[in-house]
């Protein structure tokens, strides 16, 4: 077997890039790459029973030039006899791009493409034809912008079980080598060499000024980082994965909480890692940097008990009471309404809980924390369970008078995060029962009583605690 396959072959093996029998999607562009990773892809298919296809995506951005690339390739895939899809965007369809750079407008479009054609073909491997060098520049490239162990691990060899690089352990010397010897033609695409591009630049100044002047061998040892940084962020993962299940066992809805106690017990980088992987859960598709958890943790280690940061995507972060709470906000004016079910249950979403009514037999006694009985014939159906509102007063037992909630919350310590969301009973006559804080003096249970309503507030069933993905 010729050395160059060899060792693709070993780099497919090293990390179960495709497996016996399965259907492989090669996206060719026509450029030295691709041409050798389809070439390759089609040499081990026999040996390996692969069923292969491949997919061209002309941008609509180089007119003729592009149009000649995607003949090219049709070429190529009929001379080895590999099934191809083709697409062209309509020249300026990338130009809405969401204030994306045109880099990254093609990328996607690219990408959503591959996938399309893969579920059409039924492939469950997507090859690409990523380099070394492709990779060195990735990492420099998120170096130089500033980045983490996440971005140091540059590209991985397996992405989402559907996208492989077979070539990402190979040099571009190598790769020319092989079709060299192998008498195999290429295009050359002009935009390589295009100097608005940022990786172009760092690819014709950077690279060859650092390889010149300080390490000859910097492409090797930048895809060496990569590989430490990689395996190192796998670790940091699962650590993270293991600690959340620990300190956040659970989350209801929209809302995390986070023992101070517990966060601050941890590593500094898990620590940091834990908040973010948080509040990407919360903010999904949202960039979270590396500046908005850093404030969360300034937040959760600073003298003051309480606090708040209203954080990008809608999420808030809040300091009470030796806890961390991290929730989507809600607006100011939001707010809940809900005809009690008697006897039966009453979703408080807005909440995460519920009410639980029943009919009982009648004891002596209120209820106690997150139960209340009350006299049934003594109140004015129908009743209500809402959220509070600005004025809102209760006669709270044994006052002898009435009191505004709020006052209420302040007295109590009740969460600021909380004081929105906590359900409020109300009958006809007014505020029965601010559940889990107040009990109102209206319809006691006596001996007199005939018929007791018991009303409980019970937590709906939680949500697995949120994955880490960094």
């Amino acid at each position: 077997m010729d050395p160059f396959l060899r060792r693709i072959s070993r780099t497919i093996d090293r990390f179960s890039m495709i497996g016996e029998g399965e259907r492989v999607l090669a996206a060719v562009s026509g450029g030295a790459d691709s041409a050798a990773l389809l070439e390759v892809l089609c040499r081990l298919a026999s040996g390996r029973k692969w069923v292969l296809s491949a997919a061209h995506l002309n941008h609509g951005l180089r007119g003729e030039e592009a149009n000649r690339d995607e003949a090219f390739v049709q070429s190529l895939a009929d001379r080895l006899r590999v099934p191809l899809a083709c697409r062209r965007l309509e020249q300026g369809a990338l130009r809405d791009r969401d204030g994306k750079s045109l880099e990254e407008a093609a990328r996607d479009a690219r990408y959503d493409f591959l996938r399309e054609a893969a579920e059409n073909a039924g492939a469950g491997r997507i090859a690409l034809g990523h380099n070394r060098g492709d990779q060195a520049e990735t990492v420099l490239m998120n170096m130089v912008r500033g980045t983490g162990l996440d971005g140091l691990k540059g590209m991985l060899p397996v992405r989402d079980c559907l996208f492989v690089r077979p070539l990402l352990y190979a040099s571009r010397r190598e790769i020319a080598e092989f079709l060299k010897r192998e008498g195999l033609s290429f295009r050359e695409d002009a935009t390589n060499r295009d100097q608005r591009f940022f990786r172009n630049r760092l690819r014709q100044d950077l690279l060859p000024h650092l390889s010149s002047q300080y390490n000859i061998r910097v492409e090797e040892g930048l895809a060496r980082l990569a590989d430490i940084a990689r395996r190192e962020n796998d670790f940091l993962e699962e650590t993270v994965r293991e600690v959340l299940g620990r300190l956040v066992p659970a989350r209801t809805g929209s809302r995390i909480e986070v023992p101070l106690d517990g966060l601050a017990g941890l590593h500094e980088a898990v620590r940091f890692r834990v908040v973010k992987a948080l509040l990407d859960a919360l903010a999904p598709g949202r960039r979270v940097g590396y500046g908005h958890a850093e404030s969360v943790l300034a937040l959760a280690a600073g003298d003051r008990p309480q606090g708040a940061l209203h954080l990008p995507g809608g999420v808030t972060a809040v300091r009470e009471y030796g806890r961390l709470i991290l929730l989507t906000r809600v607006p100011e004016t939001a707010g809940y309404e809900y005809p009690v079910d008697v006897p039966g249950r009453t979703a408080i979403p807005e909440a995460g809980c519920r009410l639980e009514v029943s009919q009982v037999e009648p004891p002596w006694g209120m209820g106690t924390g997150r139960v209340a009985l009350f006299d049934a014939d003594r109140l004015a159906f129908p009743l209500t369970v809402r959220s509070a509102r600005p004025g809102d007063r209760i006669r709270p037992l044994g006052l002898g008078g009435t009191k505004k909630l709020q006052d209420i919350f302040t007295d109590r310590k009740t969460p600021r995060s909380r004081r929105s969301i906590l359900p409020v009973l109300e009958d006809r006559g007014g505020i029965l029962w601010v559940a889990g804080v107040c009990r109102g003096d209206r319809a006691l249970v006596t001996v007199d009583t005939l018929r007791v309503l018991r009303v409980e507030i019970e937590e709906t069933p939680r949500e697995e605690a949120p994955s880490q993905s960094v």
